[in-house]
């Protein structure tokens, strides 16, 4: 334990092989959390000091000695999502989302947190703009053809997203015209999209509720 707390974690690591045989099957089971507890702490640790690459590497390791251990899965999403995020789409970390989607292409619960790292990222991207006021900016940047277009399904639900973040400035403020602009803007791009047709409804009941 104090060499996890160093921050020497191949040491930490080289001391489960010898020690392993030497025990019995229960207190081999526990060793080997520990084990996958080196591996996660140590990634976490790369994930804080925004080391990305470093932390990814870690997990990739972790995934191939405890591949049932949904720790490895659900922290390689959130480093490629900080990673994404800190660099603003940047070609290094859109490259590890599709490498690592490609590498792991057979096995759902990695790919999963992958995709919806890629997803999380570009939304919160498109949310800053918007914040900003770059609102034309924000829905080229998520339709196809845009920087952060993430797939047909995942860029529907994206760009509807990004839709109501704009809306909700406004109802807010209870501007109802300025929602109901915003909505009609989004169902002339998304015109199936059921959410988006009960949230203009909603503007529309209260609206009317306003001026009565």
């Amino acid at each position: 334990e104090m060499l996890r707390g160093d921050n020497k974690w191949e040491e930490a690591l080289a001391l489960v092989g010898p020690t392993l045989p030497r025990i019995a099957s229960q207190g081999q089971s526990e060793l080997k959390w520990w084990q996958a507890g080196v591996y996660v702490r140590w990634a976490r640790s790369e994930i804080v000091a925004n080391r990305h690459e470093r932390a990814i590497a870690v997990l990739e390791r972790g995934l191939a000695e405890f591949p049932g251990d949904n720790r490895f899965p659900a922290l390689l999403g959130l480093s490629l999502q900080d990673w994404a995020r800190a660099t603003d789409f940047g070609a290094p970390a859109m490259r590890a989302i599709d490498d690592l989607s490609k590498k792991y292409a057979g096995q759902p619960e990695v790919i999963e947190p992958t995709t919806h790292a890629a997803k999380r990222a570009a939304y919160w991207m498109v949310i800053e703009l918007q914040r900003q006021g770059k609102h034309d900016e924000a829905f080229a940047a998520v339709q196809p053809g845009g920087r952060w277009y993430p797939g047909d399904e995942a860029g529907n639900e994206l760009l509807a997203a990004a839709y109501d973040n704009w809306a909700g400035t406004f109802i807010e403020k209870r501007d109802w015209k300025g929602a109901f602009n915003v909505y009609a803007k989004a169902l002339a791009k998304l015109p199936e999209d059921t959410h988006l047709q009960a949230n203009l409804a909603w503007v529309v009941q209260q609206w009317l509720a306003d001026v009565a």
